[in-house]
């Protein structure tokens, strides 16, 4: 589909409001329509004003430089609603299964797809009870195994969103995976969003991979972004030492072959200094305060809520797949010390590839998807999943 454009955050922001308010009540909606006034008609524009107009190129950070005023100003409003509102209990109504479904609607009826080919998504047996989705190719047999799964992380957001709020990012994922050589890939979403804390996201997961993998496939690769990919570090540690206080998966269980990775929070307690000249969306603030949501007191010695804490090599040794981890991250997001701390803990066992992108933010391959302007650029970072899981899967297999 072709890319966001203003008339499509206007749209959101109508069906958010009616969310809003059918969720949390007529109050609710007000209380967030006049609180999201201020930095609509205020600090976005003075924020643009100050970026294009008065900063000289060489006080601006890469990412300024490189951002049309749209993704700036997407920027600047995501940091707003990030660390001024309670995305714990607006979220699911900004960001939800539903306004995420009918935007994602919207859009395809204007666009017709545009670039999606036959891709569609659909739920679990309601039998199974598992929260997620599958995004495969509705023409392909069914009878055909698939040559890669995906299973693809999806946690409690900073922003409270659901799984379904990336729609476009996983059918993309699913067209790049094509382009890359795979014949009947799929990719399962575990969406965790609904999780009340750690530990339920934590055994949610281990439910969703459980019954992924018992589906027969050549490979299977872990991927999540944020939280999700928290989730992923820690549901391979699980596997390979079972945590206490979860439950322990049913053996034989398969391990993911590979782990595709964006942005991982390292440690949910640690308490991160702030810089006023970082323009990440996710800031130190945001992050704190999703903390406190997610993980109380009583979890905070939980080494599933801080994988990057897990400093036993030998354990890692046996948790890392065989194919290994490749984790990307941006030049200017928040967490980048910490993501590159991991990598240079791990750096060798020769299976963890870390890529920072110049100029470029948390999880920005999924960043683009809804924020850059033409549509080489909107699906260059899923593009770079793609590819790097055919380089893991399609080319070593080739050279072994």
């Amino acid at each position: 589909m072709r890319p966001w454009s203003s008339f499509d955050v206007v749209f959101w922001l109508m069906l958010a409001l009616l969310e809003v308010g059918a969720q949390i009540g007529p109050f609710g909606a007000l209380y967030f329509a006049f609180g999201i006034i201020p930095y609509l008609f205020v600090s976005v524009p003075w924020n643009l004003f100050l970026n294009f107009k008065v900063r000289t190129w060489d006080r601006r950070s890469g990412y300024s430089r490189l951002a049309t005023p749209f993704e700036f100003a997407a920027t600047i409003f995501a940091k707003s609603l990030l660390e001024n509102f309670n995305l714990h209990e607006l979220g699911p109504a900004l960001f939800g299964q539903t306004t995420a479904e009918a935007l994602f609607d919207y859009r395809q009826s204007m666009f017709t797809r545009e670039g999606l080919g036959d891709i569609e998504h659909y739920a679990l047996d309601p039998d199974q009870n598992l929260p997620g989705f599958w995004v495969e190719s509705r023409k392909t047999p069914v009878d055909l195994e698939n040559d890669v799964i995906i299973y693809y992380v999806v946690g409690p957001g900073v922003g409270g969103e659901s799984a379904h709020w990336s729609l476009e990012f996983f059918y993309y994922f699913l067209v790049s995976l094509n382009q890359q050589g795979f014949c009947n890939p799929a990719i399962f979403v575990a969406d965790v969003s609904k999780a009340k804390d750690w530990q339920e996201a934590m055994s949610t997961v281990i439910d969703t991979y459980e019954t992924v993998a018992a589906v027969n496939c050549k490979t299977l690769v872990l991927s999540g972004h944020a939280g999700g990919a928290t989730l992923g570090l820690s549901l391979l540690l699980h596997l390979a030492q079972p945590f206490d206080g979860l439950r322990q998966l049913n053996a034989p269980s398969r391990r993911p072959d590979a782990a595709v990775l964006m942005s991982p929070i390292m440690d949910l307690n640690r308490r991160r200094v702030s810089s006023k000249d970082n323009i990440d969306y996710l800031s130190t603030r945001a992050l704190a305060r999703y903390a406190k949501s997610y993980v109380p007191k009583r979890l905070q010695s939980a080494d599933y809520t801080r994988p990057g804490l897990v400093n036993d090599l030998d354990l890692w040794s046996r948790a890392l797949p065989n194919r290994g981890i490749f984790i990307s991250a941006g030049s200017e997001e928040v967490l980048l010390p910490e993501v590159k701390e991991f990598a240079f803990h791990l750096q060798n066992s020769h299976k963890v590839a870390l890529e920072i992108e110049t100029a470029q933010l948390h999880a920005w391959p999924l960043w683009l998807v809804n924020t850059a302007r033409t549509r080489l650029e909107q699906t260059a970072g899923v593009g770079r999943l793609g590819c790097q899981i055919s380089q893991m899967i399609l080319w070593d297999a080739a050279r072994n």
